[in-house]
């Protein structure tokens, strides 16, 4: 397709209302410790001015956690989730859970950990508070 097509074609479509490609970056997190884990809270912050949270793919397992209950909700400027698991839960940092946020801005094409802020709080199968850290992967957006 030559130039001046492409630029034709973007700019009916914008006139039809269909939106650019936008841009999703997949985050994952997980939580470092060295209690048994049955349980996690965690709460991601992210940047409201480049981001915004995909409530389209929402919030999934990132591995097969057989018998694993899964709760979120986005409240806006952070994503609150909630993982139990009566067999427990990876506590070495692996990946729990996958969340998509969409980049607001053009030419803005990357994020790092550093735009997250990410808060964790972990219980064992008693319902008792374990020390935890969390850790955060964010992957190539595209």
């Amino acid at each position: 397709m030559e130039e001046g097509n492409a630029e034709e074609f973007e700019a009916e479509e914008a006139r039809e209302g269909v939106s650019p490609k936008v841009l999703r970056c997949t985050v994952e997190v997980g939580v470092e410790s060295e209690a048994f884990i049955g349980g996690v809270d965690l709460s991601v912050e992210y940047p409201q001015d480049r981001v915004e949270f995909d409530a389209g793919f929402g919030v999934r397992l990132a591995g097969d956690y057989p018998q694993t209950m899964l709760g979120f909700n986005d409240l806006g400027r952070k994503v609150k989730v909630g993982v139990m698991n009566a067999s427990g839960l990876p506590s070495n940092g692996a990946s729990l859970v996958k969340m998509v946020f969409r980049l607001k801005g053009e030419g803005d094409s990357v994020l790092s950990a550093s735009d997250f802020q990410v808060h964790s709080s972990c219980f064992d199968l008693d319902g008792r508070s374990v020390g935890c850290r969390p850790h955060l992967i964010v992957s190539e957006c595209n």
